[in-house]
């Protein structure tokens, strides 16, 4: 996990891979996510007073089954914006919502994210730990804060290709010293500060980063990275096998596997199935 500053946000993501895509297809023959169906007139009108129960209605692949399928896709971030379909806050309210519903027999979290900001994603992950029913997650690319929520759920399940990777486990921040491109350029930036702030934004990159301001990102890389592997223990059950899953390395789907962070390779159907049989 990276924790990158970011317009005054630390994010926790992993960049060399990004694809914002929505649902992926399933295998040939497979029944499709319901995603890729809009419900009929009088279930919308049913909905109209709750929107959760319409969009996990929405989500149902296919109806019958009681298996609602939520895309946890592109940069995670608290709230919906351009690079993800819903934010982190509003999967959980979706979460929350699946797990009152009687009709609901368990959740599929269809993964295919490099990450995303530290804040909120915790909230996320306790909302999966929480979800008294069935929950697997399948994914083919599962970066940083995509594997903090991953991993809270019962079973976790690899698309079966080469490209499959997983991980990213980890926490840094970037500081950019523009001091000496500035003096270059010959632009001269002075930052003014009312009185009695004078740590108002004391980090910045027109600046010298002082022994106190590196001394607190460290201090909140090291709390953000005892978080983040501390419910990833949690979620997984005692399945990793080594410290090596924690050192911010992406996996390959294999190594991912044997390092406990994933459980076998499956299909987004095979993920629906593993949810109805353990509902029985």
């Amino acid at each position: 996990m990276s924790l990158i500053a970011f317009s005054g946000q630390p994010l926790a993501i992993h960049w060399p891979t990004f694809q914002n895509s929505f649902l992926p297809l399933m295998q040939s023959g497979e029944k499709q996510a319901k995603a890729y169906d809009i419900p009929t007139p009088d279930k919308q009108q049913a909905a109209s007073a709750d929107w959760l129960m319409y969009l996990l209605d929405y989500y149902r692949a296919p109806d019958e089954l009681g298996v609602v399928v939520l895309p946890l896709k592109g940069v995670m971030s608290r709230n919906t914006s351009w690079y993800n379909a819903y934010g982190n806050a509003f999967l959980s309210a979706l979460i929350d919502r699946a797990d009152r519903e009687e009709s609901v027999k368990g959740l599929v979290l269809d993964v295919f994210s490099p990450g995303g900001t530290v804040d909120s994603t915790k909230a996320l992950a306790d909302s999966l730990y929480r979800f008294t029913k069935p929950a697997v997650a399948h994914t083919a690319y599962a970066a940083s804060a995509a594997v903090w929520a991953s991993a809270q759920c019962d079973v976790v399940l690899l698309e079966k290709q080469a490209a499959t990777e997983m991980g990213s486990i980890g926490t840094l921040q970037y500081h950019t010293d523009l001091r000496g491109a500035m003096e270059k350029s010959g632009e001269v930036t002075t930052i003014f500060r009312a009185k009695g702030s004078p740590d108002k934004l004391s980090v910045n990159s027109f600046e010298e980063l002082t022994d106190e301001g590196k001394a607190a990102i460290q201090e909140r890389l090291d709390a953000s990275q005892k978080e983040f592997v501390s419910d990833v223990r949690r979620g997984r059950g005692g399945k990793i096998s080594s410290a090596d899953a924690f050192t911010g390395r992406m996996f390959s789907a294999p190594e991912a596997i044997r390092l406990g962070l994933a459980d076998g390779f499956g299909t987004l159907g095979d993920a629906v199935e593993r949810v109805l049989k353990l509902a029985k």
